[in-house]
């Protein structure tokens, strides 16, 4: 099946999205000047770390240094999110115009929470009732010894809020595996961006989609093509977009509810009850 997804139409949109960068006001100023103390306080890292691109010129050398370095160095993710960064400014437009129609995508928007040790605790998470999200999550993270301050930060981003969508996205990439089901390994983490890529549309979510079949073995591909890869398209379809959605306040739910409020209707291969 991943043959007959047309790789060309993934590629015509990822160039389409490039050559609007060329409109990019490469000096604007990155203005976090009008947020509150509190959004300040908790995202004084993506401000700190912010570095500007002065020209499409550099953006494009950027695109393909931190692209060959993301293959060499797959285990280092930072390439991988420079790369996300410096290719994703238009889908981020996008990304925040389907959050800014929706009440609770305003809601994450406006007060700009972050996925860290106090809003996601692992000791509180693992006291709830086996049934909640919250300690399905707990049992992810603690399991495989997994900080939710291990993603990398966003840079090269000449918009603050779409540089938070973006450190945002990231930092809800564990939630989404615990509410598919699915584990870590290359299969399932493929399995994963598959989803969020069908979902979203970030370059780099395609990129991976794409290429991460290539380490599979036959048995895989054929799994991959005859059952995963169906049904996670159909899942993210017709799921609710998962930006809207503030997790944070749906650790005490449980997760079969949840599940079924989103849309979701698969079988997760990873149950902690």
């Amino acid at each position: 099946m991943i043959k007959n997804i047309n790789n060309r139409n993934f590629f015509k949109l990822f160039i389409k999205q490039q050559s609007k960068a060329t409109n990019l006001h490469f000096n604007q100023t990155f203005n976090a000047s009008n947020i509150s103390r509190d959004v300040y306080e908790r995202n004084k890292d993506i401000i700190e770390r912010h570095e500007s691109v002065s020209c499409n010129a550099e953006r494009l050398l950027l695109v393909a240094k931190n692209a060959i370095n993301a293959f060499i160095y797959n285990a280092q993710g930072q390439h991988l999110s420079n790369l996300g960064c410096l290719t994703s400014y238009s889908t981020l437009q996008e990304v925040r115009e389907r959050m800014m129609k929706d009440e609770v995508g305003r809601q994450i928007l406006l007060e700009k929470p972050r996925i860290n040790h106090d809003s996601a605790n692992i000791e509180y998470l693992l006291s709830l009732p086996k049934n909640t999200f919250g300690y399905h999550y707990g049992r992810f993270m603690g399991d495989r010894d997994f900080s939710s301050e291990e993603r990398p930060k966003v840079t090269y981003m000449p918009d603050f809020e779409l540089a938070y969508i973006y450190q945002r996205y990231k930092e809800i990439h564990d939630f989404i595996h615990t509410l598919l089901g699915f584990d870590v390994t290359v299969y399932d983490e493929i399995v994963v961006k598959w989803y969020e890529m069908v979902q979203l549309g970030f370059p780099s979510t395609g990129l991976s989609s794409f290429v991460g079949p290539l380490k599979f073995s036959q048995e895989e591909i054929t799994r991959f093509n005859t059952e995963d890869l169906p049904m996670i398209i159909q899942q993210a379809k017709q799921s609710q977009f998962i930006m809207n959605i503030y997790f944070e306040k749906e650790f005490e739910t449980n997760i079969h509810d949840l599940r079924k409020r989103l849309g979701l209707t698969l079988d997760p291969k990873l149950k902690y009850e």
